[in-house]
This record gives C-alpha cells, sequence and structure tokens, in this order.
C-alpha cells in the first residue's frame, strides 16, 4: 500500500509531523524536507510447523536486517531517509 497519508488523516499527521521534519532535516543537513511517499508493508502472521510454507514465512517475518532502499526508489540522490514506523 503506498501513499497512505493521501487516504488517512491519522497517517497524515503522522507522517507530515513537525516532529519528524525536523529529525529528517537535522539527519540530512538540510534546511528543507519534502515527503515522497508513505507505504505499509505487512508482515504475515507465523506459520505453522505443518504448514508447507512455515519456512518461508520464517524466513521473511524475522527482524529486518541491515538493508538500503535508495536502489528502488527513482531519485538521484543520496539525500534521501527512510522512517520506520510500528503500527501496533
Amino acid at each position: 500500500l503506498i501513499d497512505l497519508h493521501q487516504y488517512s488523516p491519522r497517517i497524515y499527521d503522522v507522517a507530515t509531523s513537525f516532529k519528524f521534519a525536523t529529525l529528517a532535516s537535522d539527519l540530512l543537513q538540510a534546511e528543507r524536507v519534502r515527503l515522497y511517499q508513505t507505504g505499509m508493508f505487512r508482515k504475515a502472521p507465523p506459520a505453522t510447523t505443518t504448514d508447507i510454507s512455515s519456512q518461508t514465512a520464517q524466513k521473511y517475518n524475522g527482524a529486518t536486517s541491515w538493508h538500503t532502499d535508495l536502489g528502488n526508489i527513482p531519485v538521484d540522490t543520496n539525500g534521501y531517509l527512510t522512517f520506520w514506523c510500528p503500527t501496533r
């Protein structure tokens, strides 16, 4: 799900909050920042041990390891960052 801030006032308020904008500005050492997009990524509930997909579920539902998202973004800059925020 992409650009949720366009459909949810609550997500809009969080994504455009002064607190996050200030933090992003400080981290990027930039005077101004822009919101590129909001997105939601869901992890499936754990599979049972008898489920044929249990190994796959265990592989993808664990902790997110260190990675970079910049290669997936069509922006020619290193002045980009992501915030991850659990919804529950």
